[in-house]
Parts: C-alpha cells; structure tokens; sequence
C-alpha cells in the first residue's frame, strides 16, 4: 500500500517542477520586456536631452518651433518598431510557455494511464471475476481524463489564437497610423 503515497508524491513533484518552468519562462518573457522598456527610456531620454539642447541653441524662433515637427515623424516610427519587439518577445514566451505546457499535460496524461492500468490490474487480481465493473470504472476514469486533456488543448489552442490574432490587429493598426502620419 506504500505505493499510493509515493505515486502522489511523485505526481505532486511533477506537476511542481512543471509550475516552476513555467514560472520561470514567464519571467524570462517579463525581462525581455523590462530590458525593451529600458532601452526605449533610455534611448527617449538621450533624445529629449538632445531637442533640448538644440532648443536653447536655436537662432530664431522658425528654427525653434520646427524642433518637435522633427521628431514626430521619427517618434512614430519608433512607436511601430517598438510594437513589433513587443510581439516578438509575447509570441517567444507565448511559445515557450504553450510547449511546457503541453509536454507537461502530455507526461501527466501518460502517468495517469499508467495508474489507470495499475489499478485496472490491481482490481482483477484482488477480486478475481469481481473485478470487472472496477475495470469499467476505471476505463471510464480513463476516458474522462482524455476528454478533458482534449478540452485543455483546445482552450490553449484558441487562446495561442485570439493573442496572435490581438496582436496582429495591433500591427495592422500602428501600420495604419504610420502610414496615415506619412502621408
């Protein structure tokens, strides 16, 4: 009867194991994004010291108001660039985190049929002829978990969808405005 406990142990540390590589590549995905944001600071910082610098050094007031109309143009670009590498970062950790995901749904599935199985055996053995509603049970168990594996992907799957398809509207639209501020 030790077996029940250490297979509850074991499936406990694996599923533990599986949150903290998932914890782990979320956090990998965050300071893509802290270390975006603090290029993008530091990059808008150097560059506002810059117009203010030429501000005061401007000889008239035409060369002082044409400072900003300067930096829209580029500014808007950057804000497009800058949407893209936040795609870029989203869809790598989304990846990342949809694969663990699913090899750990996929091990989890694999030992939970085995202690189907073990059980399966486990019940003929210690009841013989009686046994076989036990087994019913089970396969039926069994069965359930499938289908709820199969409900799992799916959800994933249309949420892996819905962001792509988010982010992919959010391009369009900085594309948009891009374009509209170029014209």
């Amino acid at each position: 009867m030790n077996l029940i406990p250490t297979q509850i142990s074991a499936f406990q540390k694996s599923g533990l194991k599986g949150l903290l590589t998932l914890t782990e590549k979320t956090f990998e995905g965050i300071g893509g994004l802290v270390e975006l944001n603090w290029q993008v600071l530091k990059t808008h910082n150097a560059e506002n010291m810059n117009a203010a610098r030429r501000a005061l050094e401007a000889n008239s007031m035409q060369e002082f108001f044409s400072i900003p109309t300067r930096l829209v143009q580029p500014s808007t670009a950057k804000s497009v660039a800058y949407g893209r590498q936040v795609k870029e970062i989203v869809l790598h950790t989304q990846a990342e985190l949809s694969g663990v995901a699913r090899a750990h749904l996929k091990e989890r599935s694999q030992d939970l049929k085995k202690q189907f199985d073990q059980i399966a055996v486990r019940a003929r053995t210690t009841l013989g002829s009686a046994g076989g509603p036990v087994k019913s049970v089970v396969d039926a168990t069994a069965n359930a978990c499938d289908s709820m594996q199969s409900a799992a992907m799916q959800v994933m799957e249309t949420a892996d969808n819905q962001l792509d398809a988010a982010l992919k509207s959010a391009i369009r639209a900085a594309d948009s405005a891009d374009s509209a501020q170029s014209a």
